[in-house]
């Protein structure tokens, strides 16, 4: 940002700026402006070395691009801000570009008032230009993103023809592309406040004041942080989030003072969390008055988590370099991070260091810390590992992931509890006036004598130690790492004086160190021990990541096949491992993952206790919970989540060890609302040993057993390791590497046919082959299938399950075949099951395991558990539904018993599943529609295998591509405008509405003289309705009466289906009212009711997947990005954005505050969903004509 002539002149950094703090960029334009002066900015070494490797990055880039032979034009930049410098630079680029060179790098472009320079512009057959910006960075992030809109929307204002995607060249050399209409929508909407912010702030005479209810502030930049700091806010009270502080100022409280002396509840956080922050702003204030650090013990009974006294401990401090990269284990693969020293200090005093300038030596590190430990465990059992905080035990454990070394050992220890974190035995124990609970503020703090330097030296000391030891510079060298080894040395002596500190502290109180508990965590640990599998290990030596450009399909199925081998262990160590992290760690620091729901004591309440004889307060509780969800919670009545109580609660629960929360799981939950915080709970047997003590959180249960799946994948992944270089001819491989089907061609008889020489034939189209429509035609594809796949992708109402099941039907009845039907719920297995039968197969040759009550009636057979596999061996022509773990289990269903197994609701299996069950059958069909609702998985994996079948053939395009199989492009649902929005947000416009639809139409029927009378058309397609509401979470007044006036607007309007044969007036069981909460859900049913609409449908997406009606309303019910409790991720799911308006008919009406549109997103995932949703209100207000009275946009 620059003043020329008195404009100002911006650039993308100003909008990146902007979107991460606007409060910054108006004060900076009021520095430049000379209405202020600019803050006093010390060097920042960490910025200025990610700088420097950025530069060093881009030259790679640059020389790369020579050394593949392209014609580079490289760009100088002006010198100074010379309006005619930078004309000349400006028209030198433009120049590079009217020539058509192969690259320009560094190129000069203006528009829209700014002025940016793109690492490179790159052309593309066609002859438009690719922008492509070189990032020292592991993935894609926003600001980079941000960036390259913008340069590709001045261009286009440029007239240089664009290509429609952009590309970041990353710090390991992979290639991240991006579709410019996933970016654009919010790029512009970022701009246009910009722009507003820029006129407000020079129309203005003063500066931006703090606390300005029109801009944004993050709190931490150079500019929030000295008003912070000058007015006390609450940013500074240790502990408070973002989500906090919103609420806080809601209720008038701004500054530590205010916080300290309030009372009373705080709408929005409950009374635990209040009553914390309080009495940490009191403590700090304390500490202000008294130029000391204020300390309050408050649970002394804490510090007897930690254990008795061993001359074999050793306290270890862990320092990483996260902008370290060089190689990997494997070809093509950058390993990022550094650990570089991990410093050992024992009880004694004496101190060493572990240390690594380079991976190897990372390694031999890691190597040589785990045999100190079984060293020092061996002489002493009880001997512990002490550190400060969780981040060095994640260090650990990334390092052997990364290495593939010492996983077993470093599992066991932490399972058998060696490592004992000092940081939540502080947090418990006392609370102290400090900003920050970090060991350089806590250790001072409390006493502990430690020369600390500036501790921010230590990762520049490191980087200067590398470059002199690069250039010879031994002795320089030797210096810069004696400042390293001392800073890192005295962090880990810190961490053994703070462990004497917390001891002496003890015992003022009388509380003294526990004796360790040695056996294992839990019951269900089952899988911890697993590291790598040798097949996993083997396959990744051959295997490259799906984001590598010049990975080949079989590379990249590979890594998936490698990372399928362990996913589902994965999953449960990744489960248990927060888990057990959670019966530690302070509650604020797990309070908002997924399915975790934190309890207000104050509010929640014992309903009944049910004694049995004479102990009766060991019967059952009932138990009604009010608290806090995590974000993307789906807890289920009937679920049997975790419930912990708090660490000496007298409760009789699992006290696997002390320092850790005493937890059970009879529990199980009657009644749940996740969007009002309330859940039912039924304990059984009451752990409360006769007081009325309440739980503290429930969290989730462990994953389901993963029964045969696990060995099914392991056989399957075997045959791939002894197919290398090629691949076994069977359904899983060719579906994992994205292969073509492979059909038999018309000649070969069914028969006969075998794996070599088999071609690649073309599927069967509509009038190939005699193929009348296109069930004839997926049927023909399907019967040539050889040990092969075909998918079918079917949008809403495009009738998948009505297709499926007949093709299913001419397969059993023409070919015989044995067909398997698997689906990610019951629900959606029988559906198709009815169908099956409906299209012509005998119920006797439908079956499906017993064990659960049906969802409707049962028109097929039910079978016992042992009569499965004899069904399958002694029909020709069945269909068998079940689950994955029942096609994995060759109990069950032998291997590759079925000719086909039929994988539906494909977009919501993932890939691990499909290839678990695949092991029952030689074919397999694909139904679904990654558009509607995901596939969702828990843990952490090394390569995208969580994806579900169908997503993965569809590799992030909105339509599968031709060659996998079949796109069912006709609604057979709704109206021709409906669709074409539907078709061009979701199927890159390729789903088109059926003729018979056409001739539907809603037409006013108020009589003569109306102008919404008899012949007026009620506008069909989608409605963007804006509600202006605020401080809205879950449920919105607002938005609840405009559904009321949409619903009372149409009803009686004369809708006429000639396809239906209906000609009737609208009634109320012809709406559905979707919305993300069952809060607002509640809400809406309420002012419905009370208007005489109780038959209106409401409910959340989940409720009204596969059902219809001729108008949907949607309501967003939030009103602010910080107000949405689960995420805005969760609120603007394009995939349940999708089935909620496409449930309609003829018109879809979507309720939304604008607020929610300056949302800044933290992901691209989250810029694509932003874009998408911004699209979707355009799209509406674009189609908003013909409205009936009262049905307008609300400003």
């Amino acid at each position: 940002m620059y003043l020329i002539e008195g404009d100002v002149v911006l650039s993308p950094s100003d909008l990146v700026s902007a979107a991460a703090c606007e409060f910054g960029v108006a004060r900076s334009l009021d520095a430049l402006l000379d209405r202020i002066a600019w803050p006093q900015r010390e060097p920042d070494q960490v910025l200025e070395r990610a700088a420097a490797l950025g530069r060093s990055h881009e030259a790679r880039v640059l020389a790369d691009f020579r050394q593949r032979g392209f014609d580079v034009v490289e760009i100088p930049r002006p010198r100074s801000i010379d309006p005619a410098e930078i004309d000349a630079v400006i028209a030198d680029s433009m120049a590079a570009l009217d020539a058509g060179a192969d690259v320009v790098a560094q190129p000069a472009v203006r528009a829209n008032g700014m002025v940016g320079y793109p690492d490179f512009l790159v052309r593309q057959a066609d002859g438009s230009y690719e922008v492509q910006d070189a990032k020292l960075a592991r993935s894609a992030k926003v600001s980079a993103l941000l960036q390259v809109s913008a340069y590709a929307d001045m261009l286009t204002a440029q007239g240089v023809p664009v290509a429609p995607k952009a590309r970041l060249v990353l710090g390991q050399g992979a290639q991240s592309v991006h579709r410019l209409r996933d970016l654009q929508p919010v790029y512009r909407r970022r701009r246009s406040r910009l722009a507003r912010l820029v006129d407000l702030r020079l129309t203005s005479d003063d500066a931006v004041e703090w606390g300005d209810p029109t801009v944004t502030a993050c709190g931490q930049c150079e500019w929030c942080a000295s008003e912070v700091k000058e007015r006390a806010d609450v940013f500074l009270v240790a502990g408070v989030r973002p989500r906090q502080r919103a609420a806080l100022r809601m209720a008038g409280i701004e500054t530590i003072p205010q916080l300290a002396s309030s009372r009373g509840a705080i709408e929005g956080i409950s009374y635990a969390e209040a009553d914390g922050l309080r009495e940490q702003a009191r403590v700090q204030l304390r500490t202000y008055a008294e130029a000391a650090p204020a300390v309050d013990v408050v649970e002394p009974a804490a510090i007897a988590a930690l254990h008795r006294r061993s001359p074999r401990d050793l306290f270890i401090s862990v320092a990483v370099d996260p902008l370290h990269a060089e190689p990997g284990r494997e070809q093509d693969e950058t390993s990022w991070g550094l650990t570089y020293l991990v410093g050992l200090a024992e009880p004694a005093g004496h101190a060493k260091p572990i240390w690594a300038a380079n991976a190897r030596e990372e390694r031999a590190g890691l190597e040589s810390l785990m045999e100190i430990i079984a060293r020092r465990r061996s002489a002493d059992p009880l001997m512990h590992v002490y550190h400060f905080g969780v981040q060095d035990r994640r260090a650990l454990l990334s390092m052997a992931a990364r290495h593939g070394s010492c996983e077993v050992e470093l599992d066991g220890l932490l399972r058998d509890g060696v490592f004992v974190d000092l940081y939540p035995v502080v947090r418990r124990a006392m609370r102290i006036g400090v900003e920050s609970y970090d060991l350089e503020s806590v250790a001072p703090a409390l006493g502990v004598e430690w020369d600390r330097g500036d501790g921010r030296a230590m990762l520049p000391a490191f980087w200067e130690y590398r470059r002199q030891t690069d250039l010879d510079l031994l002795s320089e060298a030797a210096e810069s790492w004696t400042v390293v080894e001392s800073l890192g040395l005295g962090a880990a002596s810190a961490v053994a004086g703070l462990r004497e500190r917390l001891i002496e502290l003890g015992a003022k109180w009388d509380v003294r160190p526990g004796a360790q508990t040695t056996a294992p965590l839990g019951p269900s640990t089952a899988g911890f021990d697993i590291g790598e599998s040798g097949v996993a290990r083997y396959l990744r030596r051959f295997g490259a990541e799906p984001m590598d450009d010049s990975a080949t399909a079989d590379e990249i199925g590979w890594g998936l096949a490698a990372a399928a081998v362990d996913f589902y262990p994965r999953e449960t160590k990744s489960y248990w491992w927060a888990h057990y992290e959670r019966l530690q760690a302070p509650i604020p620091e797990w309070a908002g993952t997924r399915d975790v729901f934190v309890v207000d004591r104050w509010q929640s309440e014992i309903l009944e206790r049910s004694g049995r004889g004479v102990d009766a307060h060991r019967g059952d509780r009932l138990l009604r919970l009010l608290g806090e969800f995590g974000a993307g919670s789906t807890l289920r009545v009937g679920d049997k989540p975790w419930v912990l109580y708090d660490f000496d609660d007298p409760v009789d629960a699992d006290r696997t060890r002390s320092g850790y929360r005493p937890s059970h799981r009879r529990s199980e939950v009657i009644e749940v609302d996740i969007d009002r915080g309330v859940v039912l709970l039924r304990e059984r047997s009451d752990p409360a040993t006769g007081r009325d003590v309440l739980p503290v959180a429930l969290t989730p249960p462990p994953p389901l057993p993963t029964g045969r799946m696990p060995g099914a994948i392991a056989e399957w992944a075997s045959r791939v390791c002894g197919a290398i270089p090629a691949w076994p001819a069977d359904a899983a491989s060719d579906l994992v590497r994205r292969a073509r089907p492979r059909l038999r061609t018309a000649e070969v008889d069914d028969a006969s046919a075998a794996h070599p020489g088999i071609e690649l034939s073309p599927l069967v189209r509509v009038g190939d082959h005699g193929a009348p429509d296109l069930i004839s035609a997926i049927t023909a594809s399907v019967g040539r299938l050889d040990d092969s796949y075909i998918a079918v992708q079917g949008p809403p109402g495009t009738g998948k399950t009505y297709v499926g099941a007949r093709v299913i039907g001419n397969l059993v009845r023409h070919l015989g075949w044995r067909v398997g039907v698997v689906a990610q719920s019951h629900a959606a297995v029988e559906n198709l099951l009815r169908g099956v039968v409906a299209a012509g197969v005998p119920p006797e040759r439908v079956a499906k395991k017993r064990g659960r009550k049906s969802v409707g009636e049962a028109t097929w057979t039910w079978l016992d558990v042992d009569k499965v596999g004899g069904f399958v061996r002694g029909l020709g022509g069945l269909v068998l539904g079940g689950t994955a773990w029942d096609f994995a289990n060759e109990n069950r269903v032998g291997r590759r018993a079925l000719d086909l197994l039929v994988i539906d609701e494909a977009g919501q299996f993932a890939l691990p599943a499909t290839i678990a069950a695949a092991a029952s059958a030689r074919n397999l069909l694909l139904l679904g529609d990654p558009q509607q609702l995901p596939q969702v998985t828990q843990g952490s994996h090394p390569m995208p295998v969580g994806i579900s079948a169908l997503g993965h053939l569809c590799a992030g395009r909105d339509v599968l591509p031709d060659e996998f199989g079949y796109f069912l492009e006709r609604s057979w649902r709704m109206s021709p405008e409906l669709t074409r929005e539907v078709s061009r947000l979701y199927y890159g416009g390729r789903l088109e509405s059926a003729d018979a639809v056409t001739e539907r139409s809603l037409a006013g029927d108020e009589g003569p003289g109306d102008p919404q009378g008899e012949d007026a058309l009620i506008a069909p397609g989608l409605h963007a309705v804006e509600v202006a509401h605020s401080g809205r979470a879950t449920e919105s007044i607002e938005e609840a009466r405009r559904v009321v006036e949409i619903v009372q607007s149409l009803l009686g309007k004369r809708w006429i289906q000639p396809d239906a044969g209906e000609d009737r007036p609208l009634a109320a069981g012809d709406f559905i009212v979707v919305t993300p909460y069952n809060a607002q859900a509640g809400r809406i049913e309420d002012e419905l009711s009370r208007a005489g609409l109780g038959d209106v449908a409401v409910g959340t997406v989940d409720r009204f997947q596969g059902r219809e009606a001729v108008i949907s309303i949607v309501s967003m019910a939030a009103s602010a990005p910080q107000d949405v409790p689960r995420g805005m991720s969760f609120l603007l799911m394009r995939n349940r954005l999708n089935v909620a308006i496409s449930r309609a008919k003829w018109s879809s009406f979507l309720l939304y505050s604008p607020h929610l549109l300056d949302h800044v997103p933290a992901s691209p995932a989250g810029l694509s969903e932003l874009s998408d949703f911004l699209r979707l209100v355009a799209g509406g207000e674009r189609a908003w004509t013909g409205a009936p009275p009262g049905v307008g946009r609300a400003r």
